[in-house]
Order: structure tokens, then sequence, then C-alpha cells
């Protein structure tokens, strides 16, 4: 059974890195640009200390850990916010990563651009300009994030919203369907972590709140499959389902985590797939592609 526990270690301890167990040397693997990837060497030193591993009760040598945390509750863009990593709560070393890429001239783009009320040069800028379709990790999540034929977990909304633009994506089936912001305007919504494959096994989640200066920083322990991490994000939910729906079915083709999660993962998993399909079908053939103003 999944479980979340406090882990509070010494204050000199609290930035944990993280890497492969079996490797001889812990790297993190970053990624500066698109396309462009460095290592960045850490040190074994900086790994919790035996009596961090006694506390959690876990044996930290048999896993991969990763310091874990969400983007504040508030837009990066606004000043006196601090950017940490949306899945772990660290500052360090962090990356704004694109959620949905699509190619420009692939037909994806313009049968969702119609399901979403819109036209495939408006997506595009949306999807390569909009803060909306991005969020801030750590490096070396964001490389097992990026890649729709390798990615290694993804996120989903919270299953209230992924219920209401099933609904929307239904009844907009038989008719030219309103702007997506219309529907569902850019906001502050809850996601959920879902592994896919990869062997990450513990997620170190550090918990900014729990911080006072008369006590040592608090972290919450994960375990695999991670039910129920939790966090808040600006990113558009549209952009979300259609980057989860292609990872999860790509997954599914292969070897994946998926047929072992719990049924509430594996339904938010279905549901990803299922609006993303009715989104693609949505799209009528040889309609106009008009954007809406």
């Amino acid at each position: 059974m999944p479980r979340s526990t406090k882990v509070t270690p010494k204050a000199s301890e609290h930035e944990w890195h993280c890497g492969d167990a079996d490797d001889d040397g812990i790297q993190c693997i970053g990624v500066n640009l698109p396309g462009v990837y460095s290592t960045f060497p850490t040190n074994k030193k900086e790994l919790p200390t035996e009596s961090t591993r006694a506390e959690s009760g876990l044996n930290i040598q048999n896993v991969i850990v990763e310091c874990v945390s969400p983007e504040p509750t508030a837009s990066l863009a606004n000043v006196g916010n601090t950017a940490l990593c949306l899945v772990t709560q660290d500052d360090f070393p962090l990356v704004s990563c694109p959620v949905l890429q699509l190619l420009p001239g692939d037909n994806i783009v313009s049968r969702l651009a119609y399901a979403w009320g819109s036209d495939s040069a408006k997506l595009d800028f949306d999807l390569k300009n909009s803060s909306f379709n991005r969020i801030t990790l750590l490096e070396n999540l964001m490389s097992r994030f990026g890649s729709v034929y390798g990615g290694h977990w993804a996120i989903v909304p919270d299953i209230r919203t992924l219920g209401l633009i099933n609904g929307a994506a239904k009844n907009h089936s038989s008719r030219r369907p309103p702007l997506y912001l219309e529907d569902f305007p850019n906001a502050m919504r809850w996601y959920e972590y879902v592994p896919l494959r990869g062997n990450l096994k513990v997620i170190v989640r550090f918990d900014p709140g729990a911080e006072t200066n008369a006590g040592p920083p608090v972290y919450g322990i994960h375990e695999f499959p991670f039910l129920n991490l939790r966090f808040q994000s600006t990113v558009h939910p549209y952009f979300v389902i259609v980057n989860t729906a292609q990872k999860a079915m790509h997954a599914r083709a292969g070897r994946s985590h998926i047929p072992y999660l719990p049924a509430q993962q594996q339904h938010s998993l279905d549901m990803c797939i299922d609006i993303y399909k009715q989104w693609l079908k949505n799209r009528a053939g040889g309609a106009s592609n008009r954007a809406h103003h």
C-alpha cells in the first residue's frame, strides 16, 4: 500500500540530490534548452544520512530519491514569489518546460484546434508562448517528463475537472465548439502525479509551510505508485490531457506500470485518453478552421 510519512532531517542535510541507485556516480540529467542535454555531477555525501534513513523507515540505497516540490500558489511572474519545482517544492536546479508540444504541420494540430474552438495558427502560438502551457521542474524530472515516447511520468487533472471536460467534449461533438478558454478559463487547478514507467520508488517532497525558525524543514515521503501526490498549477488542463493521453497510449503499447496502478490512477488515465480521442473525432472533415474573436 502506498504511504506518506513525514521526515525531519537535520537542517544541514535538507538539500537532497537524486540519481539512479545502481550508478557508480550519481548524476542529475539536466535540460537547458529543448534537445540540449547536460549532466551535473553531485556528491553522494549530500544524500540523506543513516540517521535520516532510519527515521523514514526506508532503505535509501535501494531506491531513487527525488527532492519534490509544487509551483507557488500564484503565477511565477508575480513579484515576490520564489519559483519551485511543481512536484518537489525544491528550488534547484530548475527549468521551465512546455507541457504540450506539437509539430506545426501535424494533422493533430488542426483537429485539436477545431475541437477547442480555435485555429491552427492561434493554437500553435499559444503552445509556444503561453505561460499556461509551462511548468517548472527540477532538471532531472524534466528529462523524464518531456518525451511522449519515453516519458516516465505524467500529471492528470483532478477527477472533477476531468468529468467536466469530458462532458464538454461530448456536448460539442455535433457543433462548432466555443473557444476552449470560454469553457475553462486559465486558473489555478489541482493535478496528480502518475508514474508510467521507470524505476522511481520514492519521492521526497519538501513542505515549505512547515519550516519555522525554531526547527528544521519537514519532508513528506511518497512511495510508488504515488497515489494522491497532488499539487496546484496554472497549466491549462487541455494541454495536460493531450500530453498525458499520448504518453499513456504509447506506454500501454510496451512495458509500463499502468496495468499495476491503483484503479483511481488507471481511471484518470483512461479519461484523458477518452477525452483526447473525442477531441480528434470532433474535427469535422473538410470543415473550415475559423478563429473565434
